[in-house]
């Protein structure tokens, strides 16, 4: 895949659709229900792409 095809994290905005971007997950975690903790309420995670950028994500 060829860079030019790439979206860098710091050219995303909320206008931004249909992108394809490369990253490596830094820290991946996930939050618990309060009442199941079985369940996953939500999952967070820190991605960095090849400027070194960071975003911070939550599903």
């Amino acid at each position: 895949m060829a860079n030019t095809d790439v979206t860098f994290l710091n050219q995303l905005n909320v206008d931004s659709k249909n992108v394809t971007i490369k990253v490596k997950i830094v820290k991946l975690w996930r939050r618990p229900m309060k009442d199941n903790k079985k369940e996953t309420w939500s999952i967070e995670m820190i991605l960095m792409d090849e400027q070194v950028y960071f975003i911070c994500t939550i599903y």
